[in-house]
Parts: C-alpha cells; sequence; structure tokens
C-alpha cells in the first residue's frame, strides 16, 4: 500500500510538473488529483499498520495467565518480597494508562519500542506515567527521577524506576525523623 501511495504520488509529481512546462489545466488537474490520491492511500496505510501494531499488542498482552499481585511479584521481583504494594500500584497504573492495549498483561520482561510499541501507539500515555507514578505512590518531587534520567527500554524499568524511587523516598523521610528526635 505503502508503495502504491509513493508510486501514485511520483505520478501527480510529474502531471504537475508536466502541467507546468505545457501550461495546461487539464494536466495540472490530473496530477492534483493523484497526489490527493496518494495521500489518501498513505493514510490509509499508516491507519491499517497502526491497527495491526495494535491487535499484536493486544494479542501478546491478553495470552498470558492472569497473576495476582503476590504471584506476580514472586514471578518477577523474586528478591523483593516486601514490595508486594509498590508493585501492585505500578501494575494498576499501567494497567491503566494502557487500558485499550490490554495493559493489564504487560510483563517486565516486555521491551517498549520491540515488543508493545508504546512510543508509537501511545505516546502521550507513556509520557503522562512518571507524573502517574510519582502521584500513586505519594513521592516527593526530590525523589522522582527527571525526564532525562527515564530511558526506559522495557516495562521492568518502570517497575525498578518505581522501586528506587518509592526506597529513596522512604530512607529520606527516615533520614528527616531522626534528625528531629
Amino acid at each position: 500500500m505503502a508503495a502504491l501511495a509513493i508510486l501514485v504520488a511520483a505520478a501527480g509529481a510529474a502531471l504537475c510538473l508536466a502541467s507546468a512546462m505545457a501550461n495546461s489545466q487539464k494536466l495540472l488537474g490530473m496530477g492534483t488529483m493523484c497526489l490527493a490520491v496518494s495521500a489518501l492511500a498513505f493514510l490509509l496505510w499508516a491507519l491499517a499498520k497502526t491497527g495491526e501494531l495494535r491487535c499484536r499488542v493486544r494479542e501478546l498482552a491478553a495470552g498470558r495467565p492472569e497473576l495476582d499481585d503476590s504471584a506476580f511479584a514472586r514471578r518477577f521481583f523474586p528478591s523483593q518480597p516486601d514490595r508486594v504494594a509498590t508493585i501492585a500500584v505500578v501494575r494498576r497504573a499501567i494497567a491503566g494508562k494502557f487500558a485499550d492495549l490490554n495493559g493489564e498483561g504487560f510483563w517486565p520482561p516486555d521491551r517498549i519500542d520491540e515488543d508493545l510499541h508504546l512510543r508509537e501507539l501511545a505516546p502521550a500515555a507513556l509520557a503522562d506515567l512518571p507524573a502517574l507514578l510519582r502521584r500513586e505512590l505519594r513521592l516527593p518531587l526530590d525523589a522522582w527521577p527527571g525526564e532525562e534520567d527515564l530511558a526506559w527500554s522495557a516495562v521492568a524499568d518502570i517497575y525498578g524506576t518505581a522501586l528506587a524511587a518509592e526506597a529513596a523516598a522512604r530512607v529520606s523521610a527516615e533520614k528527616q525523623r531522626t534528625t528531629w528526635v
């Protein structure tokens, strides 16, 4: 479809060029029509491609067993059994932000670009996720890393950032309590 759109656009451009050289309104009209058709074909191709990606992501996420928060934490974060509550908050935030893509089925090994295509399919939701996580975890601004530090490549990176920020906030709060006592 994209190749056809490029071919029709090239024909349209050639007709427009020929019309300018021959000073022909008929050729100009045909060239303009070819360009419009190619733009429409390209738009349809882009919509089809996006729809195909959405279906693949939904199928990937939907084909997984449902795990409760404890089982999820044991499976993916076995070294942090005491952090189930934080992991559950992150899971709910991801599930809510990416509900139309079956976000509840996103697992830590999933790659953000290659597997889930989140930067293509849901760039605004991905951009809003850090602020949502900070609010949901009730973290102070200084506990959450800046945008430049959030180079997430996998869902595991989202969990890692949230767990690290929550731990840093806890340590900071504990230091403040012992300073005042």
